[in-house]
């Protein structure tokens, strides 16, 4: 168990935690959400023993670990990814290193010495400590979770430093998850991950054995990982039972309950306080008057609900246009000579909202980039309907802007025209109030970068928007604004996004960047979860525990053994159906190795209590006996685990 017991913090004055207690059972899964400044991270630091309070304490049961993400900062460890992700359970890379120093010194020593049988028997146990701990699987293991984090085996030996600030998350998150504390904190985990690398950590995080708690604006991640809300407010926290969409219902509820009781106890008040005004001075009154002033006073107030700050705006009417609003052909996309994208034909009609995706590095904020006529075309033609305006959300919006100007001038410069009442009330509207609207854009957040940019657009009149990760930064409240005012919008949208929740309410069709082209298909994203599904034989069931959707956006990272691929007939079908099999296979026989080496070590370690026994120590012949045992039974256990290594290499 791991718990807070009347943990209070203030910073400035202000207090985040007012004797908050709290506590993580053992394999929970709990959410943290609240809004921004509420305390959520804090919480998450001080559980994970970052962060000290000012009152109360902090309690662990001994001998369980603690793993902690936090939200950025991370540095950048020195070394090869492979190694140094591997590098993250040290008790097995010492236990390795121990091995070797004893078989070393083994080399060194002669059989019949006094300090053999010593040395052998140590040798044993760092082996089996180092076997029981996952040693020998190690390395396997750390590329598992690479891979499923994005980083391909092409990757394992470049060095750490040369991935960016992005990915080094993922390598902080790798270890973390190597390491396999019994509570694992994760602030913000999928703030860096792609939409596949997500969807590969809810299903680990499923199968996960310990306790987690997350911070997180992911709504999808949060209702396939958590079964518990903790909500933070006004320095106090809140449980509720379910996942992110059961405690949004059981929170809406309770804001109207407590509104309800609210409105009930001022009518109350008003009218005790009219019977005090009207009787104060009327004597036959007196102890009524003074009943009700009692009654007044031992009320207990009911607060108001604190009612967030959100954001709130919808795109104007879009401009009439032709249609097909984008028409490309035989189009290339790329950098240099070789194209990312080759013989794209795409077919946008007017009041599409059409979803981009595909893996990292496949070319999706490229192609948009070349539509929105930020980078030229390698070749082909893109023609644009009538009367089309566009709009580009890029998915680094300070390298669009002016990081010495202002909020309020970057807002004036894009609209010259506009009235600086008018600029004020559309800032306002994306919570820039009072001298927020003269911040420096260079000491902004994310978030509040990625608001103006929206703020922006709303300027340009466009009736075409290709958005590049606009819901980056952005908390839940805001991405359901920006989901609704992006639904009523009469225009036509493209998006790339990692927030699945968001690309499957917002889609009605589909471009798959993959394999060098962009195809376009006529369904929203689940529906072409689906599609792929089928493609794969896949439909209506589960393949190794995955859902049959996820399967195209797990790839090669689900335990099919393989990456999906297009289904192009039926020996390919066979072929991958009998690779499944063998696959499976294999990880039978792994288990059933390990399983028999267990029962074998088990009876060597009954035999060795019995001939330690007292009384044996005259039985000669029944020791010779016990012996033999030992040692056929010693050499099969050396036997499996040579099939067991085998079976690991595939």
């Amino acid at each position: 168990m791991l718990r807070i017991e009347e943990g209070s913090l203030a910073f400035g004055g202000r207090a985040l935690l007012d004797e908050v207690s709290w506590g993580v059972p053992d394999k929970g899964r709990m959410g943290l959400v609240g809004a921004n400044g509420a305390g959520k991270s804090t919480l998450l630091r001080i559980a994970a023993g970052h962060q000290e309070m000012d009152g109360g304490n902090r309690q662990l049961t001994r001998g369980q670990t603690v793993g902690y993400l936090p939200q950025d900062g991370v540095e950048s460890p020195e070394g090869q990814l492979l190694a140094v992700v591997k590098d993250a359970r040290h008790d097995l890379v010492r236990l390795a290193s121990r091995i070797e120093g004893h078989l070393a010194q083994l080399e060194t020593l002669e059989a019949n010495s006094a300090n053999h049988n010593e040395l052998l028997e140590r040798l044993q146990q760092d082996q089996d400590a180092f076997a029981i701990g996952g040693g020998y699987s190690l390395e396997s293991e750390a590329g598992r979770v690479l891979n499923g984090l994005g980083f391909p085996s092409t990757d394992h030996d470049k060095p750490c430093s040369s991935f960016s600030q992005g990915w080094q998350m993922r390598i902080a998150l790798a270890r973390l998850l190597l390491q396999h504390p019994s509570f694992l904190l994760l602030d913000e985990p999928t703030n860096h991950l792609d939409i596949e690398s997500r969807t590969w950590l809810e299903r680990f995080l499923d199968g996960y054995d310990g306790a987690v708690v997350v911070v997180s604006h992911d709504r999808h991640f949060l209702d396939r990982v958590v079964d518990r809300i903790i909500e933070i407010e006004g320095g106090a926290v809140t449980e509720y039972a379910g996942n992110y969409t059961s405690y949004e219902a059981a929170h809406d509820e309770r804001v109207r309950r407590v509104t309800a009781e609210q409105a009930k106890q001022l009518q109350e008040v008003q009218r005790l306080q009219q019977f005090i005004s009207r009787f104060r001075y009327d004597k036959r009154r007196a102890s009524q008057v003074q009943s009700r002033i009692r009654t007044l006073a031992k009320m207990e107030k009911v607060d108001q609900p604190k009612t967030r700050r959100r954001v709130r705006f919808q795109f104007p009417q879009a401009p009439r246009c032709g249609s097909p609003v984008v028409l490309t052909k035989d189009l290339e996309v790329g950098y240099g000579a070789k194209p990312v994208l080759s013989d794209v034909e795409l077919t946008v009609a007017r009041g599409d909202n059409i979803a981009v995706v595909g893996p990292n590095g496949a070319g999706k904020s490229t192609l948009l980039r070349v539509l929105a006529g930020r980078q030229h075309a390698g070749g082909g033609h893109i023609e644009l309907g009538h009367n089309v305006v566009t709009a580009y959300f890029a998915q680094d919006q300070l390298a669009e802007m002016n990081a010495e100007s202002t909020v309020l001038k970057e807002l004036q410069a894009a609209t010259p025209q506009a009235s600086e009442e008018r600029l004020r009330g559309l800032l306002g509207a994306f919570l820039f109030e009072g001298d927020d609207v003269h911040k420096p854009l260079g000491v902004l957040s994310g978030g509040e970068i990625n608001r103006l940019a929206l703020a922006k657009i709303l300027l340009t009149g466009a009736n075409l928007l290709l958005l590049d990760e606009p819901t980056n930064h952005l908390d839940m409240a805001s991405k359901d604004v920006l989901l609704e005012a992006l639904r009523s919008f009469g225009g036509t949208v493209l998006f790339v996004s990692h927030d699945r929740y968001f690309v499957s309410a917002l889609a009605d069709r589909t471009v798959e960047v993959g394999d060098g082209t962009a195809t376009l298909y006529p369904e929203g994203f689940e529906d072409f979860l689906w599609r792929k599904a089928r493609e794969l034989g896949h439909e209506g069931h589960r393949v190794s525990g995955v859902l049959a959707p996820d399967l195209w956006l797990l790839g090669e990272r689900a335990d099919t053994g393989e990456a999906p691929k297009k289904a192009k007939g039926g020996q390919a079908h066979k072929e991958r159906i009998k690779k499944q099999r063998a696959e499976e296979r294999r990880q039978r026989g792994i288990e059933r190795t390990m399983a028999r080496i267990e029962e074998l070590e088990a009876a060597v370690e009954e035999i060795h209590e019995t001939m330690a026994q007292p009384e044996m120590s005259t039985q000669y012949e029944e020791l010779v006996s016990l012996q033999k045992k030992v040692d056929q039974k010693k050499k099969e256990i050396a036997d499996l685990y040579e099939k067991w290594e085998g079976l690991q290499e595939g």
